[in-house]
């Protein structure tokens, strides 16, 4: 099962996108997809600011949301978080409030995450991470 991350809904709604996701996400199941409510959050944010914002929440909304169970920040969650972002803060090495939230829904329920932005997500101890932006 997999949880997407942010850019990977981003670069699906670009007016080229990935090839490579976009062939990945074609062979997965409706039931092995999964994202945050981080992301939609953060997705969200981004639309309102579009230009062509009334045409990519329709794409969004339409198309990408069906596909996938949206995860919510929960207990178990919560205490990934408490945990990665302590460990991450005594290394030097902190991560973004939105993006701890995500890995740590992620380490919760045992998923891998899909992501463009590795260099950050690898830090997170335990964290499986996949990159399918690229070939």
């Amino acid at each position: 099962m997999f949880i997407f991350d942010t850019d990977i809904y981003t670069n699906v709604l670009r007016k080229i996108p990935s090839e490579t996701l976009l062939s990945r996400l074609k062979k997965l199941p409706r039931r092995d997809q999964f994202t945050t409510t981080i992301t939609i959050g953060e997705v969200y944010y981004g639309l309102m600011k579009a230009s062509n914002k009334t045409r990519l929440l329709k794409l969004f909304e339409d198309v990408l949301l069906p596909r996938a169970t949206i995860l919510p920040f929960d207990f178990s969650a919560a205490k990934k978080y408490g945990e990665i972002r302590s460990f991450l803060e005594k290394q030097g090495t902190p991560l973004a409030h939105a993006d701890l939230q995500i890995a740590s829904i992620a380490l919760s329920m045992n998923m891998t995450l899909i992501t463009g932005n590795l260099k950050h997500f690898q830090r997170v101890p335990k964290l499986f991470v996949e990159n399918w932006l690229i070939p």
